[in-house]
């Protein structure tokens, strides 16, 4: 009898010891933590979260996230992958989530937790489960910016180059900018450039390429046209930015190769024809600069008065041309401004960074062709801030209520000056 109740007395702790070690061992558990809980506005971060399970990756993958609402951060791409670990010889297979984020606003900002939830099944109940919440101190960036500041932040080295070292008058060059390093790659306008009075910047592109959230390479493009032969050497590019590990901005002045520009002196800025369905500019003309006489004209004597009726007829008529031609011009040109009024009425608001793209080329094309008006500067700063606003909503954040007031205010402008 008292050999018996040993034994129960040994099964009653075995069960025990067991359900108390199941309790000690959480099967499954979530890691979040983000790369910086200190940083500035607009500095880019990682937002990782791992999901540690005894489960297999297909039913991992299987899973329901249910993600912050990121509010005050901006996002960017994201990368999942899995891999296997062991924690005290307990072998776990981990789904890592990497999220690219960016704060935009100084302050306290919150990241809610991190949710999963596994469907259950005839072999397993539902599992979910969650991630501690996390606080970012968000700071503002330091006010002693350069001038030259754009939103670069990050660490960063840049490269200027030209296609061509020799050219003619006309004849289009690019100067390109290249910056490689980790930061907001992905946000990262272009540096602010004048080319000077003899030069016309005729476009603006860039290409991103990222190998990873935060490492990748930024090109900036500038179409340039050489207005003036043997120009002075193109201004360098002043490339600014904010670098969060020192807390301070660095500026990289570059200067561009040579160029030598030969031919003969443009009379105005390049004219573009105006752009085809898809925003894009077609060809470009030129008007070379038109030599004056300068000499000293002798008046004709009395006899020559006679030649005066036979030669009124042929100045009546070729005046009557250039008021033909002049009148020509000016449908040509209305035509033209309802051409690029019609293309921003149907201009898609869908894809706002895209629109955004389109408004700058249909603004570029029509500058062009109204600076030939020798207009009053006024309407010159209204049309370039139009452009300006036109490529920061090509890289930043952006709404299709953007895209509607750009056209708005762009549509109004061609309007007004095709009444002068």
């Amino acid at each position: 009898m008292r050999g018996i109740c040993l034994l129960a007395i040994g099964i009653v702790l075995n069960i025990l010891s067991v359900g108390t070690s199941n309790a000690q061992t959480q099967p499954d558990f979530l890691v979040a933590e983000v790369s910086n809980p200190t940083p500035y506005v607009g500095e880019t971060l990682i937002y990782t979260v791992q999901w540690f399970s005894d489960l297999d990756a297909p039913t991992l993958e299987g899973a329901e996230f249910v993600r912050p609402d990121y509010a005050g951060f901006g996002l960017g791409d994201e990368t999942v992958e899995n891999n296997t670990t062991r924690i005290d010889n307990r072998r776990y297979n981990v789904l890592t989530i990497r999220t690219a984020i960016t704060p935009l606003i100084p302050g306290i900002l919150m990241l809610s937790p991190f949710q999963l939830v596994v469907p259950g099944s005839p072999f397993q109940e539902q599992l979910s489960i969650a991630s501690e919440a996390l606080t970012l101190n968000v700071s503002p960036l330091p006010a002693d910016a350069p001038s030259t500041y754009v939103n670069a932040i990050g660490s960063f080295n840049a490269e200027l180059t030209t296609s061509s070292t020799i050219v003619t008058t006309g004849e289009p060059i690019t100067l390109e900018l290249t910056v490689t390093g980790s930061g907001n790659l992905p946000q990262m306008l272009p540096p602010l450039y004048e080319a000077g009075l003899n030069w016309q910047i005729l476009d603006t592109d860039s290409e991103l390429e990222m190998r990873g959230l935060l490492i990748g390479t930024r090109v900036f493009r500038w179409t340039l046209i050489p207005l003036r032969p043997d120009p002075p050497p193109l201004p360098p590019v002043q490339f600014a930015a904010f670098v969060p590990d020192t807390a301070t901005y660095t500026v990289q002045t570059l200067t561009a190769s040579s160029v030598t520009v030969t031919g003969e002196p443009l009379d105005i800025q390049p004219v573009i024809n105006p752009p085809d369905e898809e925003g894009s500019a077609n060809t470009i003309s030129w008007r070379p600069l038109m030599g004056t006489d300068q000499s000293t004209q002798v008046p004709a004597p009395s006899w020559f008065l006679w030649l005066i009726p036979p030669l009124a007829v042929p100045v009546f008529r070729f005046q009557s041309r250039l008021r033909a031609k002049a009148i020509r011009g000016q449908n040509r040109s209305l035509k033209s401004n309802r051409r690029l009024l019609e293309q921003l009425r149907t201009l898609s608001v869908e894809d706002p960074k895209h629109a955004h793209k389109h408004i700058a080329a249909i603004a570029r094309s029509y500058r062009t062709q109204y600076v030939a008006k020798d207009p009053d500067h006024s309407f010159l700063n209204r049309l370039d801030e139009i452009i300006h606003l036109a490529d920061e909503g090509r890289y930043g954040p952006v709404t299709s209520e953007d895209v509607e007031v750009l056209c708005k205010q762009l549509a109004q402008l061609i309007q007004e000056t095709s009444r002068l």
